[in-house]
């Protein structure tokens, strides 16, 4: 690590319990691909080591007190970005300070087609939705021989939908924007005409009740 220069100012070889201790972090940009099934995506402490058709994490170098998996995401997103295109973790951030965990999103894909006007091209993206859970892990649990294969990280589940959503710009008439003013002009009316009704029959309620009570008064 020591030869390559990025790693130099990044300062990540060396003394690893000082830099946990001064609260380092690291702030991850890029993006990947991936088949088109099911699958995660995780951030968790320790160099990864493949064996036996599994992934598992070197976390020897790591005290257990030191697994903190706060996190913030700035922004993430399964394809181009399209007019209209909502991604909901954007600006997502968590904060532990009692213990460390796995933090598991659960993402929904659904496959979108979003068709400009042309001569734009069109876009093949995803939107998703997501759920989240955290599974809470102290120092005792981490080093426990029973701690059910969990690994403290940052983990993002997802799978794809079935269906595929298509979106498609068109330009509207003027015949389309004269129906929805005719459209607005007529529920004013219509509110107003309420209202008059309102107004006319409360007067006229006023007016009837007069003779009543004067009527009263004079058997009286």
């Amino acid at each position: 690590m020591e030869t390559v220069e990025q790693c130099k100012k990044e300062g990540y070889y060396g003394d690893m319990a000082a830099q946990l201790a001064a609260g380092e972090g690291c702030n991850i940009y890029g993006h990947v691909e991936v088949p088109r099934v099911a699958g995660n995506i995780h951030f968790a402490p320790g160099r990864g080591v493949q064996h036996a058709y599994s992934h598992m994490h070197d976390l020897l170098s790591f005290p257990p007190t030191a697994f903190n998996i706060s996190h913030r995401i700035h922004s993430l997103s399964f394809g181009p970005y399209f007019p209209g295109a909502g991604n909901p973790l954007d600006g997502a951030e968590r904060t532990l300070t009692d213990s460390s965990g796995m933090h598991q999103y659960f993402v929904k894909l659904v496959p979108t087609l979003y068709e400009p006007l042309p001569p734009a091209p069109p876009v093949s993206s995803h939107q998703f939705s997501v759920t989240e859970h955290l599974k809470r892990m102290d120092a005792a649990h981490l080093q426990s021989e029973n701690n059910q294969g969990m690994l403290p990280g940052v983990f993002i589940n997802y799978e794809l939908s079935p269906l595929r959503m298509r979106i498609v710009e068109e330009r509207r008439s003027f015949l389309h924007l004269l129906t929805r003013v005719c459209a607005i002009v007529g529920g004013v009316f219509t509110v107003m005409g309420i209202l008059d009704t309102a107004l006319y029959r409360l007067q006229a309620g006023g007016k009837a009740s007069q003779p009543r009570s004067s009527m009263l008064g004079g058997l009286l």
